[in-house]
């Protein structure tokens, strides 16, 4: 995915598979979820690329605790392959 705006309340670019580029791009973050989602369940990618990705705004914000609401998420139990 490239030279792309997002703007977008929840799980804003999902890394669940190997091989992928995402360069160049502007994300607008809502309240819900990571801007980076690497999964919810263990899985086993290489090869992931991102660069000059700019977050011009961020509203990630709740009264309570809520466990993903960050810029790079993934669940507790992903491993690492290698």
């Amino acid at each position: 995915m490239a030279n792309s705006f997002l703007h977008s309340n929840d799980d804003v670019v999902k890394l669940y598979h190997s091989d992928v580029t995402v360069d160049n791009n502007v994300i607008w973050k809502n309240e819900n979820g990571p801007v980076f989602q690497w999964g919810w369940s263990p899985r086993t990618i290489s090869n992931v690329h991102v660069s000059n990705t700019d977050i011009i705004h961020n509203r990630m914000y709740w009264k309570d605790t809520k466990t993903n609401t960050c810029v790079i998420n993934s669940a507790s139990s992903y491993l690492d392959g290698s």
